[in-house]
């Protein structure tokens, strides 16, 4: 028998999540191989940012950042966005053992701002493929993974 599943209101940019699989599965490479200057990932990528209109939500989203309060709880946020208003999303924490929690609901864009199910609402953002959500738990950086 599983334990449920709590599902909480409000709660800033853990509210801030989309459902997904892991995306990757890495493989090992072995250390010894790179050269020690090679061997960092570089994941900020140079973006136009603007803000979001409604047609940049559809679709899947993962996280690849996360700054501020929230980066302290979260390790990895998933939004799949419907063109209807729906989204279903998902929250991996930082626990141990780490733990998802699934939600889902609607979203309402209005100006620059997303909320989702009447919460308070975060800026929204848009750049080629990316969405940037800006809130009082920090900002988290998201790449579209899969279009509906």
């Amino acid at each position: 028998m599983g334990v449920p599943l709590e599902r909480k209101r409000g709660f800033g940019l853990h509210h801030l999540a989309a459902v997904g699989l892991l995306t990757s599965l890495g493989s090992c490479i072995a250390p010894s191989v790179l050269d020690e200057s090679a061997r960092v990932v570089e994941t900020e990528v140079e973006r136009e940012w603007r803000p979001a209109v409604a047609e940049d939500l559809s679709g899947l989203y993962g996280s690849i950042d996360i700054k501020g309060p929230a980066a302290a709880a979260l390790s990895k946020l998933f939004y799949s966005f419907e063109p209807s208003g729906s989204y279903t999303g998902a929250a991996l924490f930082s626990e141990t053992p780490p733990r998802f929690e699934t939600l889902s609901g609607t979203w309402e864009l209005e100006g620059s701002e997303v909320a989702l199910d009447g919460n308070e609402p975060a800026v929204l953002e848009a750049a080629d493929g990316a969405l940037r959500m800006t809130g009082a738990e920090g900002t988290v950086t998201f790449v579209r993974v899969a279009t509906h």
